[in-house]
Protein backbone atom coordinates (compact mmCIF):
# COMPACT_ATOMS: atom_id res chain seq x y z
CA UNK A 1 0.00 0.00 0.00
CA UNK A 2 1.57 3.27 -1.12
CA UNK A 3 1.09 6.40 0.94
CA UNK A 4 2.45 8.84 -1.60
CA UNK A 5 -0.57 9.31 -3.87
CA UNK A 6 -0.86 12.85 -2.52
CA UNK A 7 0.83 14.81 0.25
CA UNK A 8 -0.24 17.56 2.62
CA UNK A 9 2.12 20.01 4.26
CA UNK A 10 1.56 20.06 8.00
CA UNK A 11 3.18 22.31 10.65
CA UNK A 12 3.77 19.36 12.99
CA UNK A 13 4.97 16.66 10.60
CA UNK A 14 6.15 18.37 7.43
CA UNK A 15 4.88 16.34 4.48
CA UNK A 16 2.07 13.89 5.29
CA UNK A 17 1.62 11.24 2.61
CA UNK A 18 -1.81 9.86 1.75
CA UNK A 19 -2.92 6.72 -0.05
CA UNK A 20 -5.31 6.91 -2.99
CA UNK A 21 -8.32 5.91 -0.88
CA UNK A 22 -7.41 8.44 1.84
CA UNK A 23 -7.04 11.17 -0.75
CA UNK A 24 -10.48 10.29 -2.14
CA UNK A 25 -12.01 10.28 1.35
CA UNK A 26 -10.79 13.77 2.24
CA UNK A 27 -12.19 15.08 -1.06
CA UNK A 28 -15.75 14.05 -0.18
CA UNK A 29 -18.16 16.84 0.82
CA UNK A 30 -18.79 15.36 4.28
CA UNK A 31 -15.03 15.34 5.05
CA UNK A 32 -14.35 18.74 3.49
CA UNK A 33 -16.97 20.03 5.93
CA UNK A 34 -14.40 19.52 8.71
CA UNK A 35 -12.40 22.46 7.34
CA UNK A 36 -15.18 24.61 8.82
CA UNK A 37 -15.55 22.88 12.18
CA UNK A 38 -13.05 24.17 14.73
CA UNK A 39 -11.37 21.60 16.94
CA UNK A 40 -11.53 23.81 20.04
CA UNK A 41 -14.93 25.44 19.68
CA UNK A 42 -14.66 29.10 20.73
CA UNK A 43 -11.18 28.81 22.26
CA UNK A 44 -9.83 30.97 19.43
CA UNK A 45 -11.60 33.94 21.05
CA UNK A 46 -9.17 33.52 23.96
CA UNK A 47 -6.16 32.05 22.12
CA UNK A 48 -6.45 33.81 18.74
CA UNK A 49 -4.33 31.38 16.71
CA UNK A 50 -5.93 28.26 18.20
CA UNK A 51 -8.56 28.04 15.48
CA UNK A 52 -7.33 24.91 13.75
CA UNK A 53 -9.89 22.62 12.19
CA UNK A 54 -11.09 19.09 12.68
CA UNK A 55 -9.80 18.48 9.15
CA UNK A 56 -6.17 19.25 10.03
CA UNK A 57 -6.41 17.23 13.23
CA UNK A 58 -7.94 14.22 11.46
CA UNK A 59 -5.16 14.13 8.87
CA UNK A 60 -2.62 14.29 11.71
CA UNK A 61 -4.32 11.43 13.57
CA UNK A 62 -4.25 9.34 10.40
CA UNK A 63 -0.52 10.02 10.03
CA UNK A 64 0.14 9.03 13.65
CA UNK A 65 -1.85 5.80 13.30
CA UNK A 66 0.38 4.79 10.40
CA UNK A 67 3.52 5.67 12.33
CA UNK A 68 2.37 3.58 15.32
CA UNK A 69 1.79 0.57 13.06
CA UNK A 70 5.22 1.03 11.45
CA UNK A 71 6.87 1.19 14.88
CA UNK A 72 5.09 -1.99 16.02
CA UNK A 73 6.25 -3.80 12.90
CA UNK A 74 9.83 -2.59 13.45
CA UNK A 75 10.00 -3.32 17.19
CA UNK A 76 8.26 -6.68 17.52
CA UNK A 77 7.83 -10.04 15.85
CA UNK A 78 4.14 -9.27 15.39
CA UNK A 79 3.53 -7.87 11.94
CA UNK A 80 0.43 -5.86 11.09
CA UNK A 81 -0.27 -6.50 7.37
CA UNK A 82 -0.62 -3.62 4.90
CA UNK A 83 -4.39 -4.07 4.56
CA UNK A 84 -4.82 -3.79 8.33
CA UNK A 85 -2.55 -0.75 8.48
CA UNK A 86 -4.78 0.93 5.91
CA UNK A 87 -7.85 0.15 8.02
CA UNK A 88 -6.28 1.72 11.12
CA UNK A 89 -5.26 4.80 9.16
CA UNK A 90 -8.77 5.15 7.74
CA UNK A 91 -10.33 4.69 11.19
CA UNK A 92 -8.08 7.48 12.48
CA UNK A 93 -8.83 9.69 9.48
CA UNK A 94 -12.57 9.26 10.03
CA UNK A 95 -12.64 9.31 13.83
CA UNK A 96 -14.00 12.89 13.99
CA UNK A 97 -16.18 12.78 10.87
CA UNK A 98 -19.34 12.88 12.99
CA UNK A 99 -18.57 16.01 15.01
CA UNK A 100 -21.33 18.59 15.09
CA UNK A 101 -20.79 22.30 14.35
CA UNK A 102 -18.82 23.76 17.28
CA UNK A 103 -17.88 20.20 18.25
CA UNK A 104 -18.40 19.34 21.92
CA UNK A 105 -20.48 22.40 22.85
CA UNK A 106 -23.21 21.33 20.44
CA UNK A 107 -22.93 17.73 21.54
CA UNK A 108 -23.39 18.80 25.18
CA UNK A 109 -26.47 20.83 24.26
CA UNK A 110 -27.92 17.96 22.24
CA UNK A 111 -27.39 15.47 25.05
CA UNK A 112 -29.03 17.77 27.57
CA UNK A 113 -31.90 18.79 25.29
CA UNK A 114 -32.91 15.32 24.11
CA UNK A 115 -32.01 13.22 27.15
CA UNK A 116 -31.78 15.67 30.02
CA UNK A 117 -28.16 14.79 30.70
CA UNK A 118 -25.49 17.48 30.79
CA UNK A 119 -21.96 16.59 29.70
CA UNK A 120 -20.51 19.84 31.01
CA UNK A 121 -21.89 19.30 34.49
CA UNK A 122 -21.36 15.91 36.08
CA UNK A 123 -24.77 16.27 37.74
CA UNK A 124 -27.71 15.14 35.55
CA UNK A 125 -30.40 17.64 34.74
CA UNK A 126 -34.13 17.04 34.81
CA UNK A 127 -35.30 15.60 31.49
CA UNK A 128 -37.49 17.78 29.32
CA UNK A 129 -40.95 16.39 28.67
CA UNK A 130 -41.84 16.41 25.00
CA UNK A 131 -44.92 15.12 23.22
CA UNK A 132 -42.74 12.92 21.05
CA UNK A 133 -39.56 11.47 22.51
CA UNK A 134 -36.55 12.10 20.32
CA UNK A 135 -33.06 10.79 20.76
CA UNK A 136 -29.79 12.58 20.12
CA UNK A 137 -26.54 10.98 18.99
CA UNK A 138 -23.01 11.59 20.20
CA UNK A 139 -20.41 12.37 17.54
CA UNK A 140 -19.11 8.80 17.46
CA UNK A 141 -22.55 7.47 16.59
CA UNK A 142 -23.01 10.21 13.97
CA UNK A 143 -19.74 8.97 12.48
CA UNK A 144 -21.13 5.44 12.45
CA UNK A 145 -24.23 6.65 10.58
CA UNK A 146 -22.00 8.47 8.08
CA UNK A 147 -20.03 5.29 7.38
CA UNK A 148 -23.26 3.38 6.91
CA UNK A 149 -25.25 5.89 4.86
CA UNK A 150 -23.21 8.79 3.41
CA UNK A 151 -23.30 8.22 -0.38
CA UNK A 152 -19.89 9.73 -1.17
CA UNK A 153 -18.04 7.91 1.64
CA UNK A 154 -19.66 4.58 0.77
CA UNK A 155 -18.82 5.01 -2.89
CA UNK A 156 -15.14 5.67 -2.19
CA UNK A 157 -14.78 2.73 0.20
CA UNK A 158 -16.50 0.31 -2.17
CA UNK A 159 -14.48 1.51 -5.17
CA UNK A 160 -11.22 0.83 -3.31
CA UNK A 161 -12.43 -2.55 -1.98
CA UNK A 162 -12.24 -1.49 1.66
CA UNK A 163 -13.89 -3.95 4.06
CA UNK A 164 -16.51 -1.57 5.47
CA UNK A 165 -17.60 -3.98 8.20
CA UNK A 166 -14.01 -4.41 9.44
CA UNK A 167 -13.49 -0.64 9.33
CA UNK A 168 -16.72 -0.11 11.23
CA UNK A 169 -15.54 -2.43 14.02
CA UNK A 170 -12.32 -0.46 14.47
CA UNK A 171 -14.04 2.88 14.07
CA UNK A 172 -16.84 2.17 16.56
CA UNK A 173 -14.62 0.15 18.93
CA UNK A 174 -17.11 -2.72 18.83
CA UNK A 175 -15.49 -6.13 19.29
CA UNK A 176 -12.11 -4.42 19.95
CA UNK A 177 -8.84 -6.18 19.27
CA UNK A 178 -5.57 -5.65 21.10
CA UNK A 179 -4.63 -2.80 18.76
CA UNK A 180 -7.71 -0.68 19.43
CA UNK A 181 -5.38 1.45 21.57
CA UNK A 182 -3.96 2.91 18.35
CA UNK A 183 -7.36 4.57 17.79
CA UNK A 184 -8.73 4.94 21.31
CA UNK A 185 -6.58 4.89 24.45
CA UNK A 186 -4.72 7.09 26.89
CA UNK A 187 -1.99 7.35 24.25
CA UNK A 188 -3.80 7.08 20.92
CA UNK A 189 -3.19 8.69 17.55
CA UNK A 190 -5.83 11.31 18.37
CA UNK A 191 -4.27 12.58 21.61
CA UNK A 192 -0.75 12.37 20.20
CA UNK A 193 -1.87 14.90 17.59
CA UNK A 194 -4.23 17.33 19.31
CA UNK A 195 -2.05 17.94 22.37
CA UNK A 196 0.88 19.10 20.23
CA UNK A 197 -1.36 20.85 17.70
CA UNK A 198 -3.08 22.88 20.42
CA UNK A 199 0.28 23.84 21.90
CA UNK A 200 1.67 24.86 18.52
CA UNK A 201 -1.36 26.79 17.30
CA UNK A 202 -2.40 28.29 20.64
CA UNK A 203 1.05 29.43 21.69
CA UNK A 204 0.84 27.51 24.98
CA UNK A 205 3.67 25.24 26.17
CA UNK A 206 1.62 22.52 27.89
CA UNK A 207 1.59 20.10 24.96
CA UNK A 208 5.23 20.32 23.94
CA UNK A 209 5.96 16.64 24.51
CA UNK A 210 8.32 14.16 22.86
CA UNK A 211 5.61 12.46 20.79
CA UNK A 212 8.04 11.33 18.05
CA UNK A 213 10.13 9.41 20.57
CA UNK A 214 7.02 7.87 22.16
CA UNK A 215 5.64 6.69 18.82
CA UNK A 216 9.00 5.20 17.82
CA UNK A 217 8.89 2.89 20.88
CA UNK A 218 5.50 1.29 20.15
CA UNK A 219 5.62 -2.50 20.33
CA UNK A 220 3.61 -5.65 21.19
CA UNK A 221 4.11 -8.02 24.11
CA UNK A 222 3.73 -11.82 24.13
CA UNK A 223 -0.02 -11.52 24.71
CA UNK A 224 -0.44 -9.32 21.65
CA UNK A 225 -1.06 -6.21 23.76
CA UNK A 226 -0.06 -2.83 22.36
CA UNK A 227 2.73 -1.46 24.56
CA UNK A 228 5.73 0.86 24.57
CA UNK A 229 9.35 0.10 25.37
CA UNK A 230 10.42 1.00 28.89
CA UNK A 231 12.84 3.75 27.80
CA UNK A 232 9.79 5.81 26.76
CA UNK A 233 8.13 5.63 30.21
CA UNK A 234 9.28 9.07 31.35
CA UNK A 235 8.22 10.72 28.10
CA UNK A 236 4.80 9.07 28.34
CA UNK A 237 4.44 10.11 31.98
CA UNK A 238 5.17 13.68 30.88
CA UNK A 239 2.61 13.35 28.08
CA UNK A 240 -0.17 12.18 30.42
CA UNK A 241 0.48 14.93 32.95
CA UNK A 242 0.70 17.51 30.15
CA UNK A 243 -2.83 16.54 29.09
CA UNK A 244 -4.03 17.68 32.49
CA UNK A 245 -2.41 21.11 32.15
CA UNK A 246 -3.75 21.49 28.61
CA UNK A 247 -7.20 20.58 29.90
CA UNK A 248 -6.97 23.11 32.72
CA UNK A 249 -5.34 26.00 30.88
CA UNK A 250 -7.03 25.74 27.46
CA UNK A 251 -10.16 23.59 27.45
CA UNK A 252 -11.33 24.79 30.87
CA UNK A 253 -9.85 28.28 30.78
CA UNK A 254 -12.36 30.48 32.61
CA UNK A 255 -13.17 32.64 29.58
CA UNK A 256 -13.44 29.63 27.28
CA UNK A 257 -15.85 28.03 29.77
CA UNK A 258 -17.94 31.22 29.85
CA UNK A 259 -18.12 31.38 26.07
CA UNK A 260 -18.96 27.68 25.76
CA UNK A 261 -21.81 28.14 28.26
CA UNK A 262 -23.29 30.93 26.13
CA UNK A 263 -22.77 28.79 23.05
CA UNK A 264 -24.71 25.93 24.59
CA UNK A 265 -27.51 28.29 25.62
CA UNK A 266 -27.74 29.61 22.06
CA UNK A 267 -27.75 26.12 20.56
CA UNK A 268 -30.42 24.97 23.00
CA UNK A 269 -32.61 27.90 22.01
CA UNK A 270 -32.27 26.96 18.33
CA UNK A 271 -33.29 23.41 19.23
CA UNK A 272 -36.28 24.63 21.26
CA UNK A 273 -37.49 26.79 18.40
CA UNK A 274 -36.89 23.89 15.99
CA UNK A 275 -34.71 26.16 13.88
CA UNK A 276 -32.33 23.20 13.84
CA UNK A 277 -33.12 19.56 14.48
CA UNK A 278 -30.27 17.35 15.66
CA UNK A 279 -32.37 14.36 16.66
CA UNK A 280 -31.20 10.94 15.49
CA UNK A 281 -33.86 10.72 12.78
CA UNK A 282 -33.15 14.23 11.45
CA UNK A 283 -29.35 13.81 11.38
CA UNK A 284 -29.65 10.42 9.70
CA UNK A 285 -31.92 11.92 7.04
CA UNK A 286 -29.43 14.73 6.40
CA UNK A 287 -26.63 12.20 5.95
CA UNK A 288 -28.63 9.93 3.67
CA UNK A 289 -29.65 12.90 1.51
CA UNK A 290 -26.04 14.14 1.35
CA UNK A 291 -26.96 17.43 3.07
CA UNK A 292 -24.88 17.03 6.24
CA UNK A 293 -21.90 18.71 4.57
CA UNK A 294 -23.60 22.13 4.99
CA UNK A 295 -23.82 21.81 8.78
CA UNK A 296 -20.66 23.56 9.98
CA UNK A 297 -19.74 26.41 12.35
CA UNK A 298 -20.77 29.07 9.83
CA UNK A 299 -24.19 27.44 9.47
CA UNK A 300 -24.80 27.80 13.19
CA UNK A 301 -23.42 31.35 13.34
CA UNK A 302 -25.88 32.44 10.64
CA UNK A 303 -28.73 31.13 12.77
CA UNK A 304 -27.34 32.89 15.85
CA UNK A 305 -27.37 36.19 13.96
CA UNK A 306 -31.00 35.73 12.94
CA UNK A 307 -31.95 34.71 16.48
CA UNK A 308 -30.15 37.79 17.82
CA UNK A 309 -32.22 40.13 15.65
CA UNK A 310 -35.35 38.35 16.79
CA UNK A 311 -34.69 38.53 20.54
CA UNK A 312 -33.60 42.18 20.32
CA UNK A 313 -37.09 43.07 19.16
CA UNK A 314 -38.88 40.93 21.75
CA UNK A 315 -39.57 41.84 25.38
CA UNK A 316 -37.95 39.73 28.09
CA UNK A 317 -35.14 38.52 25.87
CA UNK A 318 -32.29 40.38 27.55
CA UNK A 319 -30.57 37.27 28.92
CA UNK A 320 -30.60 35.48 25.58
CA UNK A 321 -29.47 38.67 23.85
CA UNK A 322 -26.47 38.90 26.17
CA UNK A 323 -25.59 35.24 25.57
CA UNK A 324 -25.66 35.76 21.82
CA UNK A 325 -23.51 38.88 22.13
CA UNK A 326 -21.04 36.81 24.12
CA UNK A 327 -20.75 34.42 21.16
CA UNK A 328 -20.70 36.97 18.34
CA UNK A 329 -18.86 39.89 19.93
CA UNK A 330 -16.79 38.18 22.63
CA UNK A 331 -18.60 39.51 25.70
CA UNK A 332 -18.19 36.41 27.85
CA UNK A 333 -19.66 35.51 31.21
CA UNK A 334 -17.34 36.15 34.15
CA UNK A 335 -16.05 33.68 36.67
CA UNK A 336 -17.30 34.73 40.12
CA UNK A 337 -16.33 31.62 42.09
CA UNK A 338 -13.97 28.69 41.71
CA UNK A 339 -12.98 25.88 44.01
CA UNK A 340 -10.72 23.06 42.93
CA UNK A 341 -8.85 20.27 44.59
CA UNK A 342 -7.29 16.88 43.94
CA UNK A 343 -9.33 14.30 45.83
CA UNK A 344 -10.07 10.61 46.07
CA UNK A 345 -12.83 9.53 43.65
CA UNK A 346 -15.50 8.97 46.31
CA UNK A 347 -14.98 12.27 48.13
CA UNK A 348 -18.36 14.03 48.22
CA UNK A 349 -17.06 17.52 48.94
CA UNK A 350 -17.75 18.83 45.39
CA UNK A 351 -21.42 17.78 45.62
CA UNK A 352 -21.84 19.32 49.08
CA UNK A 353 -20.15 22.53 48.01
CA UNK A 354 -22.32 22.76 44.92
CA UNK A 355 -25.46 22.63 47.04
CA UNK A 356 -24.15 25.42 49.30
CA UNK A 357 -23.27 27.58 46.31
CA UNK A 358 -26.61 27.01 44.61
CA UNK A 359 -28.43 28.06 47.79
CA UNK A 360 -26.35 31.23 48.00
CA UNK A 361 -27.05 32.05 44.35
CA UNK A 362 -30.80 31.79 45.01
CA UNK A 363 -30.35 34.21 47.89
CA UNK A 364 -28.29 36.64 45.77
CA UNK A 365 -30.88 36.58 42.97
CA UNK A 366 -33.68 37.30 45.47
CA UNK A 367 -31.87 40.14 47.25
CA UNK A 368 -30.44 41.85 44.15
CA UNK A 369 -33.23 41.16 41.68
CA UNK A 370 -30.94 39.26 39.31
CA UNK A 371 -32.35 36.74 36.84
CA UNK A 372 -31.17 33.29 37.94
CA UNK A 373 -30.48 32.41 34.30
CA UNK A 374 -27.43 34.65 34.48
CA UNK A 375 -25.71 32.10 36.73
CA UNK A 376 -24.27 28.73 35.80
CA UNK A 377 -22.81 26.37 38.39
CA UNK A 378 -20.41 23.98 36.68
CA UNK A 379 -19.15 20.82 38.31
CA UNK A 380 -16.52 19.65 35.88
CA UNK A 381 -16.17 15.97 35.25
CA UNK A 382 -13.26 14.82 37.45
CA UNK A 383 -10.03 14.51 35.47
CA UNK A 384 -8.45 11.05 35.58
CA UNK A 385 -4.74 11.13 34.87
CA UNK A 386 -4.51 7.60 33.47
CA UNK A 387 -6.48 4.36 33.22
CA UNK A 388 -5.98 2.26 36.33
CA UNK A 389 -5.38 -1.47 36.68
CA UNK A 390 -7.63 -3.65 34.56
CA UNK A 391 -8.64 -7.32 34.56
CA UNK A 392 -5.94 -9.69 33.39
CA UNK A 393 -6.43 -10.83 29.81
CA UNK A 394 -9.08 -8.24 28.94
CA UNK A 395 -7.38 -7.26 25.68
CA UNK A 396 -9.79 -4.61 24.47
CA UNK A 397 -9.92 -2.79 27.80
CA UNK A 398 -6.23 -3.18 28.58
CA UNK A 399 -5.33 -1.75 25.19
CA UNK A 400 -6.99 1.49 26.31
CA UNK A 401 -4.35 1.92 29.03
CA UNK A 402 -0.64 2.56 28.57
CA UNK A 403 1.39 -0.65 28.77
CA UNK A 404 5.17 -0.74 29.20
CA UNK A 405 7.47 -3.63 28.31
CA UNK A 406 11.03 -3.80 29.62
CA UNK A 407 14.10 -4.88 27.71
CA UNK A 408 14.22 -8.68 27.36
CA UNK A 409 10.77 -8.92 28.93
CA UNK A 410 7.90 -10.66 27.19
CA UNK A 411 4.97 -9.41 29.27
CA UNK A 412 4.01 -5.76 29.67
CA UNK A 413 2.82 -3.95 32.79
CA UNK A 414 0.67 -0.86 33.17
CA UNK A 415 2.56 2.43 33.31
CA UNK A 416 0.26 3.56 36.12
CA UNK A 417 1.55 0.68 38.28
CA UNK A 418 5.15 1.91 38.09
CA UNK A 419 6.00 3.72 41.36
CA UNK A 420 8.55 5.98 39.62
CA UNK A 421 5.85 7.81 37.62
CA UNK A 422 3.67 10.78 38.51
CA UNK A 423 0.58 9.04 37.14
CA UNK A 424 1.17 6.26 39.66
CA UNK A 425 1.12 8.79 42.49
CA UNK A 426 -2.14 10.19 41.07
CA UNK A 427 -3.81 6.86 40.21
CA UNK A 428 -6.31 7.09 43.07
CA UNK A 429 -6.79 10.84 42.78
CA UNK A 430 -9.05 13.02 40.65
CA UNK A 431 -8.95 16.72 39.98
CA UNK A 432 -12.36 18.16 40.94
CA UNK A 433 -13.68 21.65 40.32
CA UNK A 434 -16.78 23.71 41.15
CA UNK A 435 -17.06 26.94 39.19
CA UNK A 436 -19.70 29.66 38.93
CA UNK A 437 -20.07 31.75 35.79
CA UNK A 438 -22.10 34.97 35.80
CA UNK A 439 -23.39 36.82 32.73
CA UNK A 440 -23.41 40.55 33.63
CA UNK A 441 -26.38 42.75 32.80
CA UNK A 442 -25.98 45.50 30.23
CA UNK A 443 -24.02 48.45 31.68
CA UNK A 444 -23.87 46.76 35.08
CA UNK A 445 -21.23 48.16 37.42
CA UNK A 446 -18.24 45.98 38.19
CA UNK A 447 -18.95 46.41 41.91
CA UNK A 448 -22.02 44.16 41.55
CA UNK A 449 -19.81 41.35 40.31
CA UNK A 450 -17.29 41.92 43.07
CA UNK A 451 -20.01 41.70 45.71
CA UNK A 452 -21.26 38.44 44.20
CA UNK A 453 -17.72 37.06 44.40
CA UNK A 454 -17.50 38.08 48.03
CA UNK A 455 -20.85 36.53 48.94
CA UNK A 456 -20.04 33.22 47.24
CA UNK A 457 -16.60 33.03 48.82
CA UNK A 458 -18.13 33.59 52.26
CA UNK A 459 -20.79 30.92 51.67
CA UNK A 460 -18.13 28.38 50.70
CA UNK A 461 -16.11 28.76 53.91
Amino acid sequence: MAYNHKSITDPLYGYVGLSEVESSIISTPVFQRLHNVRQLGLAHLVFPSAGYSRFAHSVGACHNAGRLVDAINANSSTQIPPEQKQLYRLAALLHDIGHYPFSHATEHAIREFYAGESLLNSQPEVSRKTEKFRKGLDHENVGRVILEHDPSIRQVLKYHNIDIEALQKIFSKSDPDAFVGIISSDLDCDRLDYLRRTARSGGVPYGEVDADFIISKASVDEDGILCFETKSATAIDHFLVSRFYDWMQVVYHKTVVGLEWSLQIGITELLKEETVDFSEDAVTALIVDNRWAAYDDSFMLSHFKRLYEKVKEASGGEVMEDHLEAIMYRRPAKEVFIWQSILEPKDNKPALLRRLIEAEIRSICHKKGIDARRFCVITQKPFQFSTNSLPEGDYGERAGAVNIVGRNEKKSTLLVDRPDTLVHQMKNKRHCCVRVMYLPRRLEKKSVREQIRSDLAAAAK
